[in-house]
């Protein structure tokens, strides 16, 4: 069995109100001079390194400071081979250091004292979305994304500095209290050689992470690449932020093992319930886009962050503009008149007029949902359920029939024309149409919860 450092999932979060756990009375890094910072309370531990708030007595200011977790005295035994867990903390946090951006939680101190390795960091003002999720549940899909396109701006600026994290999950992603969100913790983070990833094959020997047999990161959140102990590269962390964007989605992560083995083979082998059965009313162009980040094959998933980003804003709830009442009219009118001639023809065939017509009144429903119908490309419009996706195939077929019922009234109501002059025909033909299309344009908006806007 590969060796598992299993992260705690409320740990390294860089909070700055009082919900932070308190650290133990053993600790005996507290009250301890770091250099020119002065340890205090702990505020989270992880897998790999405990943060603690500290006093950077040379600019006066709050800080938090992270050390690994074997040198935190009275919490364990130093280990073999923590002179080389050491050098890496020390080598990657230099890497970490130089990353400057607005969405990653930066290091402004790299340092040792005595047996004791550490970085300094910001407290970050606000909390962790862990917290948010825990207090709020779910969050809703323009927020969800704007969370993902934030973690994913910052997992980019990383994968550019040659980083990848390999532990993205929400008690890593730190909410402000100005609404800007961050990554934290790279304290499992490695760096990479920058050789381009095949999107056929898999990740090149020059591009992997880990080694083949260790396991780092936590078990809810792991890729499966991740999970076999296999070289892993920037995608691992796309699947990452594909669990936590699940979770914040639909309440729950997609794998809920009763232990760590049982996750790992979830992530392997199982597919995740579809996030539309536990949240019915998200849209599916951004349920498509977590199941894409949660495929199995990192082939399968973004080729790059540019992309991802691309298609996190593709799923975004666009404003669209409702339709006027004369546009819509004017389309309807032409939608008839092809419905009305095409269904004329195609009863002709069948020898059947009212076959005829209810096989072209279904069609023309179906041409509505894949492609559109002539009156409304020309008018350059299109129809929208409440959540502005494409209906569904119910939703169109009804708009359909509805649509196809207003020839069949008007036909039953000039019965009534009579002996009536042509003048006064014509009058009652245009009064009966424009009545029918107001009532069957309200018709199909209601009876089918559809609307059409502008393209």
């Amino acid at each position: 069995m590969p060796e598992l450092a299993v992260a705690d999932p409320n740990a390294e979060t860089l909070p700055s109100d009082d919900s932070s756990p308190p650290s133990t009375a053993s600790d005996a890094l507290v009250g301890r001079t770091l250099g020119h910072f002065r340890v205090g309370a702990r505020l989270g531990r992880g897998g790999m390194g405990a943060v603690y708030r500290a006093w950077d007595a040379s600019l006066e200011r709050e800080v938090a400071v992270k050390v690994l977790i074997g040198e935190v005295a009275g919490s364990e035994r130093r280990r073999d081979g923590d002179a080389s867990a050491q050098a890496r903390f020390l080598r990657e946090a230099r890497v970490q250091a130089k990353l400057r951006h607005p969405n990653v939680v930066p290091i402004h101190f790299v340092g040792q004292e005595g047996d004791v390795s550490f970085l300094v960091m910001d407290v970050v003002d606000g909390e962790s979305l862990a917290g948010v999720l825990a207090r709020e549940g779910v969050l809703g899909e323009s927020r969800a994304l704007d969370v993902a396109d934030a973690i994913a701006a910052a997992l980019d600026a990383g994968s550019a500095a040659g980083l990848v994290h390999r532990d993205v999950k929400p008690s890593n992603i730190l909410v402000q209290r100005d609404g800007r969100v961050m990554l934290a913790d790279f304290g499992l983070a490695k760096t990479i050689d920058h050789a381009p990833i095949a999107r056929e094959g898999g990740a090149s020997e020059s591009s992997a992470l880990t080694h083949a047999g260790s396991i780092l990161g936590t078990p809810a959140y792991l890729a499966p690449e991740q999970a076999r102990g296999e070289p892993v590269d920037f995608r691992a962390d796309m699947y990452s932020l594909g669990v936590t964007l699940y979770e914040a989605l639909t309440g729950q992560p997609p794998f809920t093992g009763e232990n760590a083995s049982a996750l790992l083979r979830q992530h392997v082998s199982e597919a995740p319930i579809a996030p539309r059965v536990l949240a019915p009313t998200l849209r599916p162009a951004v349920e498509s886009l977590v199941m894409r980040l949660l495929a199995k094959d990192p082939a399968a998933r973004f080729s790059s962050y540019a992309e991802l980003r691309a298609a996190i804003d593709a799923a975004r709830e666009k404003p669209t503009a409702p339709a006027t009442f004369f546009v819509r009219a004017v389309a309807f009118a032409i939608d008839l008149a092809v419905l009305g001639t095409y269904a004329a023809i195609l009863g002709e065939m069948l020898h059947v007029a009212a076959l005829g017509w209810l096989i072209g009144a279904l069609q023309f429903g179906a041409l509505e949902r894949v492609w559109s119908t002539p009156g409304k490309k020309l008018m350059r419009l299109r129809v929208v359920d409440e959540k502005g996706d494409v209906p569904s195939w119910k939703r169109s077929l009804l708009r359909s029939v509805v649509r196809a019922s207003g020839p069949i009234v008007m036909a039953l109501d000039l019965d009534v024309l009579g002996q009536t002059g042509v003048v006064e025909s014509l009058i009652f033909v245009f009064a009966l149409f424009g009545w029918t299309v107001v009532v069957l344009l309200k018709l199909q908006d209601r009876m089918a919860r559809t609307r059409e806007v502008f393209v």
